[in-house]
């Protein structure tokens, strides 16, 4: 399964010791894989900072995406790229990337979820409100991350506004993973914070109806 089940986007802040402090933690406490976001870094100092979370999170006992930037993620050996939905297409990310890269893109619509193809996997959200969407993009509730799930392609991955309960819903929703910004980084603790949010997941998807698509999250291969 190459989607993440808890997936941490960076903050961008731009505050780089904190950045890593705050992905440290959250890798003790069983974060699988780190999106590099970070607008405000000149090209050579998110290039610095993607080889030092490559080191954090090494092929094959991580994922490592970078946001929008294909040069930056092959030149870090990132696993991938996170594509925002006015990137361009994934499959011109596919074409750059080779076959073993990781594509993810950032969807916020059931419309959108059905348009996904040459990803590997989808961002839906927001699922519940959250401040760094407020005034620009209503919450889709649990009911449209269910809709999402079942109209996409690929694997679907929610964000917005979550806790551990609200992750577990997620996980019984149909999600095969979840992402996160601030339920981490501003949390007193992002170790704990990252815990409670993957075990939360992981009871949630425990108590998923089996699928009757082999191939859909909730069937037997995300069982």
């Amino acid at each position: 399964m190459r989607e993440p089940s808890l997936l941490l986007v960076t903050d961008g802040s731009g505050d780089v010791r904190r950045l890593e402090e705050v992905v440290r933690a959250a890798r003790r406490g069983g974060l699988s894989a780190v999106q590099l976001r970070e607008p405000r870094l000149r090209d050579r100092a998110l290039f610095d900072l993607a080889r030092r979370l490559r080191d954090l999170f090494p092929p094959g006992e991580g994922t490592l995406l970078v946001n929008d930037r294909v040069d930056v993620a092959l030149a870090s050996g990132a696993d991938g790229v996170q594509l925002g939905f006015r990137s361009f297409a994934a499959a011109s990310a596919r074409l750059l990337l080779g076959r073993g890269g990781l594509v993810g893109v950032s969807v916020h619509s059931v419309e959108e979820a059905r348009r996904t193809g040459g990803a590997d996997f989808a961002i839906f959200g927001p699922v519940f409100a959250t401040p760094s969407k407020e005034g620009i993009l209503p919450p889709r509730g649990l009911e449209g991350l269910r809709r999402a799930v079942e109209e996409s392609a690929v694997p679907i991955v929610a964000i917005g506004g979550l806790d551990p309960d609200r992750a577990r819903a997620c996980a019984r929703a149909g999600a095969a993973g979840i992402a996160c910004i601030r339920a981490i980084f501003s949390a007193a603790d992002p170790g704990e914070a990252a815990r409670s949010l993957r075990a939360a997941f992981e009871k949630g998807r425990e108590g998923r109806r089996p699928s009757s698509r082999p191939d859909a999250p909730g069937g037997p291969e995300y069982a």
